[in-house]
């Protein structure tokens, strides 16, 4: 006899199959006092979450559902001591759910306790005090409690099994060596602290930051005269409660002479785990530690336990008037931003601040040399410094303690002082990334007009704002790029430079043919030597290089090219025909009219491959001149791109082999993916160019393309024959049979079948498991 169970149910009411039906009646044949195999197959617990629960002690149990939220199994928690400076967290795991696994089927197979619940007997175990919450049997086997909304935190509650659990056929439980067990729900943590003031907002135009630190052993978070702490609980707690049990602590143990208010961030609800605290009685005052501590023991809800120790949140009152001056040791460019904490007072102006700096070059005299600097009001809460920084000499600067000069809370201003060195530079190209956010492996620097660097950069600043702390700088949303170099002035009345990277500017400028240019605080800006002739291409002078988030707006200008390079045929021919395509960095769209000229170093000269321009689909198409066109990324080989007045270089140009030769025509395409599920779509992109002597066209079917994916049938194509682009969509039946598929655009699909160009691959597949199906054989009874 052969059962098929399908390992998929066998619990919720829905109708028998023939073989559970004959499963079940065997198996409840000859059920009494002893039951089916009783004493082969006992009736006892084999598993359970968390895995101590049915062992005799302690088990910590817990957590809300929303802290489960992409972590394994359902555990998570924490039990936090101290917020604040030199916090201690102790981290903990806990169970939400409560699983238990029998070693035989309690339950029948297709039992349903409908609205009912599960029946007082068939409860695995029980509380006391009782937990609200819901019992089920996810199996035969294995039984399942979810508290509803939670543990209530600061309990402990026994859990009492049953014993009088038997199988469906009357085995009964041996609980020998389980319980008696203790659950130990989570005490009361908090999970955020943090200070509002609309003041201290005013006061610097919204940059106020209640817990930076810009100087060591500094105290925070600050709270301001109108400061409002808010502190958001693992559980809810009762605002009255906390209000008449909250010590507020001076320097850790001293009752402080203020007194803590306490109100529900939810004014409806008369417990929430919101609070905001404020203060009465005074103010916390200047440069000082308090402490908001809830004592170990307090019933702070109506449903929690006494806290299992001492909460304690640490703040402090208003920081000292000092400017921060930077956290980094070194100067990257000419500007740099100075925070204010607290904005300034009315009648103190930016002068007043000046007169209370200074900066000096350490590099000139044993004392150092004072040296001309500016200072702007950027925002009510930063200050803009700029001075004549160059690379690799050192600075002070300082400012000086002034009673006259007072912040947005009156505070006076105290002395801070900071030693600098401008960073060493390295005259190299770098890359600029196209706007979209894909990183391109090719190489590029912007050459721009000559123009006056200190206009230049203040104008730049407004969309690329410098900032100082670039090891702390993080994209957010809306954010704009800042500039991270320097302004350098050439010796060479051509140019001007502003720049750093990853390519070397002098070897650029001397392959380019550029006389006697060096450049300042360059290690290795020796003069160089004439080799070509590029005066007419290098008319535009000057090097823009930035580092940057991908969404910049300034990324968006037409003339901010790339180029691809690709070769059609013979790589070990000379006089190879190369297809160069440049496009808008911003748009993705042609760009017609570049000038595009192409070198390649040989041994210890430099030889012009071609020079040729963009027709109206970006393409042109150049002639290699050398003895052997070479295939892949050549750092020897670079590119000069014209357009609109602006110069782009490519310092190493990689020429890429088309995927598809056929018949004098070059394809290449793109997926956008490479495993796709049975229903769903896979988009295809791709150009397809023809040969026709020395040129590469775009190409122009005479009766259409379509793409042939084998069993996956044929699809309509959309060609471009004006740039030669073509975009299909495959769209994969419900019953694709997982497999991969080589993809063919074909010419003439209803016709002859003209040419066809084998594309990328792909595969269907679906990463789900497959069910499981179990056939059990037994004897013919």
């Amino acid at each position: 006899m052969s059962l098929t169970l399908l390992l998929a149910g066998g619990v919720g009411g829905r109708p028998m199959a023939a073989s559970e039906r004959m499963t079940r009646q065997l198996l409840q044949d000859g059920a009494d006092d002893g039951g089916f195999l009783a004493g082969d197959l006992p009736l006892e617990i084999v598993a359970t979450t968390p895995a101590d629960l049915a062992g005799e002690g302690r088990v910590e149990v817990g957590g809300e559902q929303a802290l489960t939220v992409g972590v394994p199994h359902g555990h998570v928690g924490a039990i936090m001591s101290q917020v604040g400076r030199g916090s201690v967290i102790r981290a903990r795991r806990w169970a939400y759910w409560l699983n238990v696994l029998y070693s035989r089927s309690v339950i029948a197979l297709g039992e349903d306790f409908g609205s009912d619940g599960v029946p007082q007997e068939k409860l695995p175990f029980t509380f006391d005090p009782e937990i609200p919450g819901s019992f089920r049997w996810v199996t035969t086997s294995i039984a399942r409690f979810d508290p509803a909304g939670g543990y209530w935190p600061d309990r402990e509650i026994n859990l009492v099994w049953n014993r009088d659990l038997t199988t469906f056929d009357g085995v009964k439980l041996n609980l020998s060596g389980v319980g008696p067990t203790v659950l130990v729900t989570p005490t009361l943590f908090l999970e955020n602290v943090h200070v509002d003031s609309d003041m201290a907002q005013a006061l610097t135009d919204g940059r106020w930051c209640q817990d930076c630190t810009y100087f060591e052993n500094e105290k925070f978070p600050e709270v301001p005269p109108d400061g409002i702490v808010v502190l958001e609980f693992s559980h809810d707690v009762s605002p009255s409660t906390l209000q008449e049990n909250m010590k507020v602590l001076r320097d850790g143990d001293t009752a402080a002479n203020i007194t803590a208010g306490v109100t529900s961030c939810e004014p409806d609800k008369p417990e929430s785990s919101c609070v905001n605290v404020t203060f009465t009685g005074g103010q916390l005052e200047t440069d000082t530690w308090y402490f908001l501590v809830l004592e170990e023991g307090l019933v702070y809800s109506n449903v929690s336990g006494g806290l299992s120790g001492d909460l304690r949140v640490e703040l402090a009152g208003l920081r000292r008037f000092r400017i921060p001056l930077g956290s980094r040791d070194t100067i990257r460019a000419r500007e740099f931003v100075l925070p204010l904490v607290h904005g300034l007072a009315p009648e103190t102006t930016v002068d007043d601040v000046k007169a209370s700096m200074s900066v000096k070059d350490m590099g000139i005299d044993e004392g150092g040399q004072e040296m001309e600097f500016e200072l702007s009001l950027r925002s009510k809460g930063e200050l803009l410094l700029r001075a004549a920084f160059v690379p690799e000499t050192d600075y002070t600067i300082e400012v000086s303690a002034n009673d006259g000069v007072k912040d947005g809370f009156g505070l006076s201003l105290e002395a801070s002082v900071a030693s600098k060195t401008g960073e060493r530079l390295f005259h190299e190209f770098a890359p600029i990334f196209p706007v979209d956010g894909g990183f391109d492996d090719k190489l590029y620097a912007i050459f721009e007009a000559g123009q006056e660097w200190d206009r230049s950069v203040s104008a730049l600043s407004r969309g690329l704002p410098v900032k100082d702390n670039f090891d702390d700088f993080l994209c957010e949303d809306g954010a704009v790029p800042f500039m991270e170099a320097w302004p350098l002035k050439a010796s060479h009345e051509a140019f001007d430079v502003f720049s750093a990277g990853n390519f070397d500017v002098p070897q650029i400028f001397k392959d380019l043919g550029v006389e006697g240019i060096r450049l300042d605080g360059s290690q290795n800006g020796s003069a160089i030597v004439a080799k070509v002739d590029a005066t007419d291409l290098l008319d535009p002078a000057g090097i823009f290089y930035s580092q940057f988030c991908f969404d910049a707006d300034w990324l968006t200008m037409e003339t901010e090219v790339m180029a691809s390079f690709l070769a059609p045929g013979d790589p070990e021919a000379a006089g190879e025909h190369l297809l160069a395509w440049v496009h808008d960095m911003a748009t993705g769209q042609p760009v017609q009219g570049a000038n595009i000229t192409i070198w390649q170093r040989n041994d210890a000269t430099l030889e012009i491959m071609d020079t040729a321009m963009t027709a109206e689909d970006g393409t042109a198409t150049l002639v290699n001149r050398n003895e052997e066109l070479i295939i892949g990324f050549l750092p020897g080989r670079f590119a000069a791109i014209e357009h609109a007045g602006r110069l782009t270089i490519v310092p190493g140009v990689e020429i890429l082999e088309t995927l598809s030769k056929v018949e004098g025509a070059a394809v290449s395409s793109v997926l956008d993916r490479k495993l796709a599920r049975p229903g769903e779509t896979v988009h295809v992109k791709g150009h397809i160019w023809r040969r026709e002597n020395a040129d590469l066209l775009p190409f122009t079917p005479e009766n259409g393309f379509c793409l042939d994916a084998g069993d996956l049938g044929e699809f309509p194509v959309q060609f471009d024959d004006k740039f030669g682009s073509f975009q299909a969509e495959i769209e994969l039946s419900e019953d694709a049979v997982p497999r991969e598929y080589d993809i063919f655009l074909v010419e003439d699909c209803e016709g002859n079948r003209l040419r066809e160009y084998l594309l990328e691959g792909f595969a269907v597949g679906d990463p789900r498991p497959p069910t499981a199906v179990l056939d059990v054989k037994g004897p013919d009874w």
